[in-house]
């Protein structure tokens, strides 16, 4: 599996370019990727996808082999990596994730990606708009 690592304000992630989706997702694979003592050690898995409906897909599997909708962070390096590794060459990006379509803003400096910029909406906190237990 070739693989880059990236980290973002205190999270690292194993990103994966799987364009032909051949890449399991399954959880026993990604707490083994992520294992810090005997992988390669991460918060999670970033999977870059392609997409109809935007630039790219991004999938989030945690480090405990669970699937998030979103990750700020794990964005941010992904749409890094899709700048400059030439997937894209614009400053504008759109990301297709479970929590819905994310518009990306690049800063470029000398060929490369400096920052990302991505407007995640208000965050939620009712217990019934987000599965948590207890009140």
């Amino acid at each position: 599996m070739r693989f880059w690592k990236y980290h973002g304000l205190g999270n690292d992630f194993v990103l994966v370019e799987n364009f032909d989706g051949s890449i399991s997702k399954d959880p026993d694979h990604v707490r083994s990727v992520c294992h810090r003592r005997f992988g390669v050690g991460a918060d999670g898995i970033l999977y870059l996808e392609n997409s109809a409906k935007a630039d790219f897909t991004m999938r989030v599997m945690n480090s405990d082999g669970s699937e998030a909708e979103m990750c700020g962070n794990g964005i941010r390096c992904l749409a890094k990596h899709i700048y400059d590794f030439g997937h894209r060459k614009e400053e504008r990006l759109t990301i297709e994730t479970l929590a819905g379509i994310m518009d990306i803003k690049l800063d470029v400096e000398n060929g490369k990606a400096v920052a990302a910029t991505v407007n995640m909406g208000a965050p939620r906190l009712e217990c019934s708009e987000i599965p948590v237990n207890g009140d």
